[in-house]
C-alpha cells in the first residue's frame, strides 16, 4: 500500500515537472507575440528554464534533456544548427575522451590498487594513520584517475576488500568517516587540477570560449591545488572529531595488507605501460603542450595500439562516458545562445541595479551561496555550471569585476554537497549503510562553511598574486 502511494506521488512529481517545463517553452513562444520583448531572448530563456526544471527534478535523464536542448535551440531558430553542434568539435571534448580511455587503462592494469595497498601499508595498522592516508589518497588520486566516479569506485573497491578482511561492518565510525568523505573529497579535489573531472575541464573550456583566457595545467594547479589540499587535511580533523574511531589499531591489519601486496607480486607489464604513458601525459600537462597538441588522444592511441597497448577499442570505448560529451555540447550551445542573444548582458544590467554598491567580496558571497542552493536541487555539477557560469561571467564583465575570478567561485560552490542524493557517488556510498543522510549533512555543513572561508581568503589574497586579479 505504502509502495503504491509512493509510486503515485513520484509519478505526480514527474508529470508536474513535464507540465512546468513544457509550460516554459510555450511561454517563450507566446509572450513575444503579446508583449514587446526580444523573441530570441524569450526563447533561449524558456529553453534554459525547461532544462533546469528537468535537470533538477530528474524527471528525464540529464543526457536526454541535453539532447532536447540541442534540438530546441536549433528548432526555435535561436542559433543555426551548425552553431549548436559546434560544441562537439571542441578540443575539450576530445581531451575528455582521451582521459576516459586512460582511466579505463588504469582500472584494467590494477596499478591504482597496487598504489593504494602500498600506501595503506605505511599506516602500520594504526587506525588514525590509516584514515589520514585514506583521505589524502582519495584527494591525490586526481593525478592518476581523472574521473570522479572512477576515483570513487577504485577507492571503494580497496576499502570494501580491506573491511571484509578485517571484519568491519555497520555501524562503525571508521566506516562512517570513509564513506562520508569519499564522495565529498572526490568532488572537491576535482577542482585542484584542470583535468580533475569533466566538469572542471568544461569550466576551463567555457572560460576560454567566453574570454579567450587559457589556463595551463601549471597555472590552474598553482591557483587551485592549495585550496583542495587544505580542505582535505581539515576534513580529517573534522570527521575524526565528529565520529571518533572506535578502535585505535586494526586487529591483523598489517598481516592482511602484506598478504595482498605479496599476492600482487612485482609490477606487471601492463602496469609499466600505464606508468610510461602517464609519464608522457604528465610531461605534456606540465609543459603546457596539451593545450596545443592532442596529448590525451596520443596517450589513448598508445594504450590501444596492437602489441604496445593494453586495451582494445571495445574495452576503451566502454570506459568513455558518451552522455557527458552530449552534456558538454548542450552546455556550450546554451552559453553561446545566451551570449549571442545578449540576454546575459541585459540580465546583468538588471541585477546591477540591485548590487551596484556591493563590494566584490559581497558579490562573491551572494554568488557562492546562490550556486550552492541551486546545486541542492541537482545531482550533477555540469548543468549548474552550464546554467550559471555564462550569466556570472557576463555580470562580472559588465560591472568591472574579473569574470574568471567570479567563475571560479561558481565552480567551487557547485562541487559542494549536503546530502548523498546530490551525487551518484553519494548514492553508491550511502547504499552500504555506514552513515545516514543526517550524519552526512552534519559533517557537510561544517566542511562547506570552511570551504567558503577558504575560497573567500583565496579570492581576496591569493588569486590576485597568481594572475587572477579581482578587478577586470
Amino acid at each position: 500500500m505504502n509502495e503504491s502511494k509512493s509510486h503515485e506521488k513520484s509519478m505526480y512529481k514527474e508529470y508536474l515537472s513535464y507540465f512546468i517545463a513544457v509550460g516554459f517553452l510555450i511561454a517563450g513562444v507566446v509572450i513575444p507575440q503579446v508583449i514587446n520583448v526580444d523573441p530570441s531572448q524569450a526563447k533561449i530563456l524558456s529553453i534554459l528554464l525547461f532544462a533546469v526544471v528537468l535537470w533538477s527534478t530528474e524527471a528525464l535523464n540529464p543526457i536526454v534533456v541535453s539532447l532536447a536542448v540541442i534540438v530546441l535551440i536549433s528548432l526555435f531558430k535561436v542559433l543555426p544548427y551548425s552553431d549548436v553542434a559546434e560544441g562537439l568539435g571542441s578540443t575539450i571534448i576530445w581531451r575528455l575522451m582521451g582521459i576516459f580511455i586512460f582511466a579505463e587503462a588504469v582500472k584494467k592494469s590494477g596499478l591504482g590498487q597496487r598504489i593504494v595497498y602500498k600506501i595503506f601499508g605505511f599506516a602500520n595498522g594504526k587506525v588514525r594513520n590509516f584514515l589520514f592516508f585514506y583521505l589524502m589518497l582519495t584527494f591525490l588520486f586526481i593525478f592518476l584517475v581523472p574521473a570522479i566516479t572512477g576515483r570513487v569506485m577504485l577507492m571503494l573497491t580497496m576499502v570494501l576488500g580491506l573491511f571484509a578482511g578485517l571484519k568491519i561492518s555497520p555501524p562503525s565510525n571508521i566506516g562512517k568517516i570513509i564513506f562520508i568523505s569519499l564522495p565529498i573529497i572526490s568532488l572537491i579535489s576535482s577542482t585542484s587540477v584542470i583535468v580533475g573531472s569533466s566538469s572542471t575541464i568544461y569550466a576551463a573550456g567555457l572560460m576560454q570560449e567566453l574570454a579567450q583566457f587559457k589556463f595551463s595545467y601549471l597555472s590552474w594547479f598553482i591557483a587551485n591545488f592549495p585550496i583542495g589540499l587544505t580542505i582535505t587535511i581539515a576534513m580529517y580533523f573534522i570527521l575524526t572529531r565528529l565520529y571518533p574511531p572506535e578502535i585505535e589499531e586494526f586487529p591483523g591489519g598489517i598481516e592482511y595488507l602484506n598478504k595482498v601486496i605479496q599476492e600482487a607480486g612485482p609490477l606487471t607489464s601492463e602496469e609499466k605501460k600505464v606508468l610510461f604513458v602517464y609519464g608522457i601525459l604528465l610531461f605534456c600537462w606540465l609543459s603546457n603542450l596539451a593545450t596545443d597538441y592532442p596529448a590525451e588522444l596520443l596517450a589513448a592511441l598508445i594504450l590501444m595500439f596492437p602489441k604496445i597497448g593494453i586495451l582494445t577499442w571495445k574495452e576503451a570505448s566502454s570506459g568513455i562516458n558518451w552522455g557527458i560529451l552530449i552534456l558538454f555540447s548542450a552546455g556550450f550551445a546554451i552559453a553561446k545562445a545566451l551570449q549571442v542573444t545578449n540576454i546575459v548582458n541585459d540580465f546583468a544590467g538588471f541585477i546591477l541595479g540591485y548590487i551596484e554598491n556591493f563590494s566584490p567580496l559581497a558579490l562573491l558571497t551572494v554568488i557562492f551561496f546562490l550556486t550552492m542552493i541551486i546545486r541542492l536541487g541537482m545531482n550533477n555539477i555540469m548543468p549548474v555550471i552550464a546554467a550559471l557560469m555564462p550569466i556570472v561571467f557576463n555580470l562580472g564583465t559588465t560591472i568591472g569585476i574579473n569574470p574568471i575570478w567570479l567563475s571560479l567561485v561558481v565552480l567551487y560552490a557547485a562541487t559542494l554537497t549536503f546530502l548523498p542524493t546530490q551525487t551518484s557517488t553519494g548514492v553508491i556510498t550511502y547504499s552500504y549503510g555506514f552513515y545516514s543522510a543526517k550524519e552526512m549533512a552534519r559533517a557537510a555543513i561544517i566542511i562547506n562553511f570552511l570551504m567558503f572561508i577558504l575560497v573567500l581568503l583565496a579570492a581576496k589574497f591569493y588569486w590576485p598574486q597568481v594572475g587572477i586579479p579581482i578587478i577586470h
